[in-house]
Order: structure tokens, then C-alpha cells, then sequence
């Protein structure tokens, strides 16, 4: 990707997603929040609302799997997930390895000096800015 741009990282979880953006040139990123899930769906609006406000170019959905790059059980779920993303909102969405996204998130957030009693809550938007940063990273040496 070249030029301005703008994307919305997801990390899929059953109980919760977390969302980030980062904006290009100068891979800019930011946690935002996280929105509800449940075995049904997720909360579409809630995350309709974030593609308006920040009008991203392509999605990045972390990709769940096993240490030796099977799928696991999640798997399915991502994919069917950000297929749903792809569809409702006409942009391109690519996955990214999340395997160590929530350890990467954890050092992160004690990193900037959060107390264990609030990094949970930042948790889940923390891991969807490491997923973001790693696909970044992908990109930038392709």
C-alpha cells in the first residue's frame, strides 16, 4: 500500500473485538475500543459507526492459529467474521498472525506505566494496534 491510507485492525474474540486504526504515510496508530460479541454476531452498528468515522481504505483482522500455523478452533470464526467485514463494507481485508499479539499487547500497556487494573480494559484494542503494527510491518518489506 502507498500513499495515504488509513486502516481498521481487528482482533476477533467470542466475547469481545478490538478495534485500532493506523493512517499512512508514517504508520501512525492508536487503540480505539473494543465492541461486543457474541455466539450470534457482533455489534454491527458499533462497528458500522467506526468504519464512518475514520472511512479506512482496507481492513486487517488478526488470524488466530495454532504454534505450528494450523488453524484452530477460532479460526473458522475469523474467517467467517471478516468475510462479513469485506462484504459489508466494500474494502479489501487482509489477515495478519496474531499469535503473540496479546503477550506483545500486555508489555505495551505496562510499557506506558498502566496498573494491571486497567490493562484488561485495554486489553483487546491493544492487541488489534499489535496485529496492526506486525501486518505494517509485513507490508512495508514486501
Amino acid at each position: 500500500m502507498s500513499g495515504e491510507q488509513t486502516l481498521l485492525g481487528f482482533d476477533y474474540g467470542s466475547r469481545r473485538i478490538g478495534v485500532a486504526m493506523a493512517q499512512q504515510p508514517g504508520n501512525v496508530t492508536r487503540r480505539l475500543k473494543f465492541v461486543n460479541n457474541s455466539p450470534t454476531r457482533p455489534d454491527w452498528p458499533a462497528i458500522d459507526r467506526l468504519v464512518a468515522e475514520w472511512l479506512p481504505n482496507a481492513l486487517v483482522v488478526g488470524l488466530s492459529r495454532h504454534g505450528d500455523g494450523s488453524d484452530s478452533p477460532v479460526t473458522r470464526a475469523i474467517r467467517k467474521f471478516a468475510g462479513k467485514l469485506g462484504d459489508r463494507f466494500d474494502r479489501p481485508v487482509y489477515f495478519e498472525d496474531e499469535r503473540l499479539s496479546s503477550v506483545a499487547a500486555r508489555e505495551a500497556l505496562l510499557d506506558e506505566g498502566l496498573p494491571e487494573t486497567k490493562i484488561a480494559r485495554h486489553l483487546d484494542s491493544e492487541s488489534a494496534r499489535q496485529i496492526l503494527l506486525s501486518w505494517l510491518e509485513h507490508a512495508a518489506r514486501e
